[in-house]
């Protein structure tokens, strides 16, 4: 079947499949998400939208994770392209009001059926798309081409499961990369999987992931920690950290940071679960382990000094990493995937994770064949590690700036990116 025939079949079969997918989330356990229903029905049925001053930057991202990537990106857009309004499309209504931060002009993007697309568009009228990840919509792409806009894909990514997929549509995704003018890559690995379906003479270019240049440390909280850390009696003393954990990696911890003891007494740990909501669980594990353990939540009323301080509030944990010898980051012994690797390599800290990694393969890579990581498979090789650290301090100092050369590395993606669209 030929490019334009699977896009024919593709427009009549699109408001079928959207209704299907309605009524699939209606039933199911998420349906709660429905609430904004009506308006976000409105939105992507609606081609229209207001006038802006001028021929916009559009960026569209889909969802919140994609949106919190843009702020430096957007940030320079603006500065170069002053004239030009910024637009934001998503996919999702998380994502809309998190792009209301970074632009008035947000909106759901309309449903990719080309009557709908191509009035939208029309109303736009921008003189650049870019389209962050994993967005490949045939009709965003062919009606931005239509009004004469530049259309990049940015910071795109491509795993090797959605490869296998892509190759069955390979006619309508040759089709759709064709018209863009670019496609900009987060990795070698990635640009290579695009180039399969780019025609020939053509490659993907490797840019780097821009959600990178976001990790820079965090010392906005920095006099109302230290004063935390004082009355916790943490101040002066080894502090191991172990954030966004998840049960198994909270075990694995609570052994590792109990055998390290036996040999640096006066070390404390720093417990941060990946959901504030499991704090109980994790004091529970934490008390059982025979530690005191203090909430930071309860700060105010703390009364004596404790040996683990749990983190169940957001927003402080990267403000604690310059006060600690080395992080664990979990999501990593447990078999989820992993975390953010980098937020304490930007603290220069030494970062332990376990093999479950592959939500953060560049960054983990990094940070091992720079020596600022190490691999701990269990709580045993955790303990290890940890203490070889904590009686090495050149060791460990060494570590910390190894993991934030390894950061400094990925960063440059928003520079290469407005180097490669402007």
């Amino acid at each position: 079947m030929t490019a334009r025939a699977m896009y024919l079949l593709y427009n009549l079969v699109s408001p079928l499949l959207a209704l299907a997918f309605l009524a699939g989330f209606a039933l199911s356990p998420r349906r709660r998400l429905l609430g904004n229903l009506f308006k976000e029905l409105g939105e992507r049925l609606t081609p229209s939208m207001e006038k802006l001053p001028g021929r916009p930057v559009w960026i569209h991202a889909a969802s919140v994770g994609e949106v919190r990537s843009l702020p430096k990106l957007a940030a320079a857009l603006k500065e170069r392209m002053p004239d030009a309004p910024l637009l934001i499309t998503c996919s999702t209504w998380a994502g809309r009001k998190e792009a209301l931060k970074l632009t008035p002009h947000a909106r759901l993007l309309p449903l990719d059926f080309y009557p709908l697309m191509r009035a939208f568009c029309r109303a736009a009228n921008p003189s650049l798309l870019l389209i962050a990840e994993t967005e490949i919509w045939p009709g965003l792409v062919l009606c931005a081409r239509q009004r004469e806009a530049k259309v990049f894909f940015m910071n795109a990514r491509m795993s090797a499961r959605s490869f296998g997929s892509y190759r069955l549509l390979r006619p309508i995704l040759s089709w759709t990369l064709s018209m863009a003018d670019g496609v900009l890559a987060q990795t070698p690995e990635d640009a290579e999987r695009y180039g399969h379906f780019l025609p020939p003479g053509r490659r993907a270019e490797v840019t780097g992931n821009i959600k990178y240049d976001l990790v820079e440390p965090d010392a906005s909280k920095e006099a109302e920690i230290k004063e935390g850390l004082r009355r916790a009696g943490f101040a002066g003393k080894p502090v191991f950290c172990a954030a966004s954990t998840h049960p198994l990696d909270e075990e694995a911890v609570l052994g590792a940071f109990c055998a390290a003891r036996e040999s640096r007494h006066e070390l404390k740990l720093l417990l941060a679960p990946r959901h504030p909501e499991r704090a109980a669980d994790a004091l529970k594990a934490a008390a059982g382990a025979g530690l005191k353990c203090l909430r930071w939540r309860d700060r105010d009323s703390w009364s004596g000094e404790g040996d683990c301080l749990l983190m169940d509030e957001l927003g402080w944990l990267a403000g604690f990493y310059p006060f600690c010898e080395a992080v664990f980051v979990g999501g990593t012994i447990a078999p989820v995937g992993g975390h953010n690797l980098l937020e304490p390599a930007a603290a220069s800290k030494p970062v332990f994770f376990g093999r479950n990694y592959a939500n953060a393969l560049v960054a983990g890579r990094a940070l091992l064949s720079s020596g600022g990581g190490f691999l701990a498979a269990d709580g045993d090789e955790l303990a290890a590690r940890l203490k070889v650290l904590l009686h090495s301090p050149t060791f460990s100092a060494t570590a910390g700036k190894k993991a934030l050369e390894a950061l400094r590395s990925l960063q440059g993606a928003t520079e290469k990116t407005l180097g490669s669209v402007i």
